[in-house]
């Protein structure tokens, strides 16, 4: 039997050139040929004869259509209808007031705080030190701290660098 026809539609398909024609006929071949097929076709025959099944739905129960007529039958007949349920009067004034409540509050808190601020700038603006030589003295205490504690943050580093050197080393090892 010559399958260059068949090979040459299988070609098309992996490209992605054939007609839904052209792939029901290669379902068709593959679902009603299987046993008599060369090797390198049975290695698709599987996908074809998969796409074939696939495209007619079975269903094991023989009542399955009835019942789902009567259950739209049924349905049809009953509505549901959900209704909101309604509030108070006093739950809206509740609401209001709780938001009034709550402006008012904020807008107390603002008030207070631009009122307060001038007397807080004063502290930030103010030195700390009469005299500038113990100011310089102290502020290079400081950074003396912070560098020292820098300086050893990138030992630490420095160690894990070797230590991820030494991984490197081991992963090109193993390649």
């Amino acid at each position: 039997m010559d399958y260059s026809h068949i090979e040459h539609l299988v070609n098309r398909y992996w490209k992605g050139e054939t007609s839904l024609e052209e792939e029901q006929e290669l379902k068709t071949f593959f679902t009603e040929n299987q046993a008599v097929l060369p090797p390198h076709l049975q290695q698709v025959a599987p996908l074809f004869s998969y796409f074939k099944a696939q495209a007619q739905p079975q269903l094991n129960d023989p009542a399955f259509e009835k019942d789902l007529l009567t259950k739209i039958k049924n349905s049809q007949h009953k509505t549901n209808v959900h209704t909101l349920p309604t509030r108070s009067k006093g739950f809206d004034i509740a609401r209001i007031a709780a938001t009034l409540a709550l402006l008012l509050t904020l807008s107390y808190a603002l008030w207070h705080q631009y009122n307060k601020q001038p007397a807080t700038e004063a502290v930030w603006t103010q030195d700390t030190y009469e005299n500038p030589e113990l100011a310089y003295a102290e502020t290079k205490k400081a950074l003396l701290l912070l560098s020292n504690h820098l300086n050893q943050g990138k030992q630490e580093a420095g160690k894990l660098a070797m230590f991820s050197r030494a991984e490197q080393k081991i992963k090109q090892s193993k390649k």
